[in-house]
């Protein structure tokens, strides 16, 4: 702080205090204003940051909103995501089960397709041979038939050569009876064996039908026991 100067006078000292009133009210007007003019501007900047504020404050409840809303988003997000994890683990799963049933599945395939070769292989073989089976039984169904006509003309043959011999025994002995009768009366013979023809033939002929009729007989026998012996006689399914 200065010190006060030295007054000559009462006016001096008087003016001096005077201009340092002055002075000092001047400052103090200027404070005024200038204090004045700064509640002013914080007045206006009281509203400015409250109008700042409440935007900023309406901004955040927005945003706070948005936040819940997010976050809610979120956990459903979160939630489906887990829900969607767990499909997927699931659906990995059926997968890979599918594929190992899959892979199960063409090595059985591939199995069928070489038995169904070998089936195949196995049925050409067997149609082959049944083929040739068939002609072997064909052929021996023929030799069959064949055999069954000649085991009946054999069978007729030999009714027909008991017939003959049966015939030819009563005709032995009708010629036996007439023969005795001829050397006791001739004329009586001669009427009663007049339906026989030439007396003297008769034996001749009657020999000669059952010889060939044995003949035959044989003949047939003979083929019948050479097939026997070649080949057993079939037995046909009807």
């Amino acid at each position: 702080m200065n010190p006060l100067p030295m007054f000559g006078s009462v006016d001096d000292e008087s003016q001096y205090w005077k201009l340092r009133s002055d002075k000092h009210l001047q400052e103090l007007m200027e404070l005024k204003t200038e204090y004045n003019e700064f509640l002013e501007q914080s007045r206006d900047m009281e509203i400015e940051m409250d109008a700042t504020l409440a935007q900023n404050q309406k901004r955040l409840d927005e945003l706070a909103i948005k936040a819940t809303n997010y976050e809610r988003e979120n956990e459903m997000l979160l939630a489906r995501l887990n829900s969607q994890s767990l499909e997927i683990s699931k659906l990995e799963n059926e997968l890979a089960e599918v594929t190992k049933k899959f892979e199960t599945l063409k090595i059985d395939f591939r199995a069928l397709e070489q038995t169904n070769d070998d089936l195949e292989q196995a049925q050409r073989v067997a149609k082959e041979s049944k083929a040739i089976a068939d002609d072997l039984l064909f052929e021996q169904y023929e030799k069959y038939a064949l055999l069954e006509l000649e085991v009946e003309e054999k069978q007729e043959l030999e009714e027909e050569l008991q017939r003959v011999k049966d015939e030819a025994r009563d005709l032995k002995d009708e010629l036996k009876t007439s023969q005795l009768k001829k050397a006791s009366n001739s004329v009586t013979v001669g009427s009663q064996t007049g339906g026989l023809g030439d007396g003297s033939n008769f034996p001749f002929m009657i020999h000669k039908t059952v010889s060939d009729m044995v003949n035959k007989l044989d003949n047939l026998q003979t083929k019948l026991r050479n097939h026997r012996e070649e080949r057993p006689l079939p037995m046909p399914d009807f």
